[in-house]
């Protein structure tokens, strides 16, 4: 299978100096969530504790059209009740999000849908199915109808379907967004794309 990204080149490496918390173009939500940081050219969550949402979406890239996409590198190792969020969400904060926790046992991939900030369970996936690793790539692409999150544990050369939801309310103006719950959960690398912006890296040079 080739990888079905629309586009597998990066937008940020994290490749620089590090940043607390982490700086624009990623941009933060407003509450709950609190800032990531950049460190050692990972980004991840600013807080031990699981329950504390730490949230940033890359403002220098509004994504529009049927097929859009986020995708991002996983780092680290989610401790217990842990979870990794990548997603597609615009700026207040409405759009889909794929949760993927670390419960032992209860593993499953959610897709949450955000409508200003409020969330609902749009589709979960069939447990158990483990967390991302170091190293792994998740992909969430959209089509006209439905959402879709996928897993490579390969560097993109095969993706596994993990769990699909029907929704089309959002489509314009969305962004790329990374998320973690509890410190571990980090991502080295993201990108994304529609079908317009294919080919553009629009990456912070490195500092």
């Amino acid at each position: 299978m080739a990888d079905i990204r629309l586009d597998p080149n990066f937008i940020d490496d994290f490749e620089r100096a590090n940043e607390n918390p982490v700086q624009p173009p990623w941009e933060l939500f407003d509450a709950p969530f609190i800032p990531m940081q950049l460190d050692n050219g990972v980004i991840n969550g600013t807080s031990f504790n699981p329950s504390n949402s730490s949230q940033q979406y890359y403002g220098a890239l509004p994504l529009t059209g049927d097929i859009i996409e986020a995708w991002g590198e996983s780092f680290g190792n989610a401790n217990t009740q842990d979870a990794y969020r990548l997603g597609l969400l615009d700026g207040s904060n409405s759009g889909y999000l794929c949760y993927m926790p670390n419960n032992p046992g209860d593993d499953e991939w959610i897709i949450r849908k955000y409508t200003n900030g409020t969330f609902s369970i749009l589709a979960q996936g069939t447990p158990p199915q483990s967390a991302p690793s170091l190293g792994d790539l998740v992909l969430m692409q959209t089509d006209a109808t439905s959402v879709y999150c996928y897993y490579s544990t390969d560097n993109g050369a095969n993706w596994t379907l993990m769990v699909t939801g029907v929704d089309a309310d959002y489509r314009t103006d969305m962004y790329i967004t990374l998320g973690a719950n509890g410190e571990a959960p980090g991502w080295e690398m993201a990108g994304g794309a529609d079908e317009t912006e294919l080919s553009q890296i629009y990456r912070r040079p490195n500092e």
